[in-house]
């Protein structure tokens, strides 16, 4: 078993058809796939590298979240290779 095996696996236990799901962009693209196998929406955040390819909590806070059911994180960061510090996991769960 791999990542999208458990990708897919997670997926179909915690979502629903319409629920929705935050998914980096750029990101992995299994994701956006396994969302959609699963009758759920994708809603993608933007990773820039000017901000060391790190989720923007501005910017989220903007989006309409409402029925959103979960939310994909990797790091190192697929395809960037990119790194987060604990710091940016300890924001994203506050």
């Amino acid at each position: 078993m791999g990542s999208k095996e458990g990708i897919l696996h997670l997926s179909m236990a915690f979502l629903n058809p319409g629920d929705k799901v935050l998914i980096p962009n750029p990101g992995y693209p299994t994701y956006e796939s396994v969302t959609r196998l699963v009758e759920a929406v994708p809603v993608f955040y933007d990773l820039k590298p000017e901000n060391n390819w790190e989720p923007d909590l501005a910017e989220l806070d903007k989006m309409d979240l409402e029925g959103v059911k979960l939310l994909w994180v990797n790091y190192p960061h697929m395809p960037t290779g990119a790194n987060a510090k604990q710091a940016v996991f300890e924001k994203l769960i506050n």
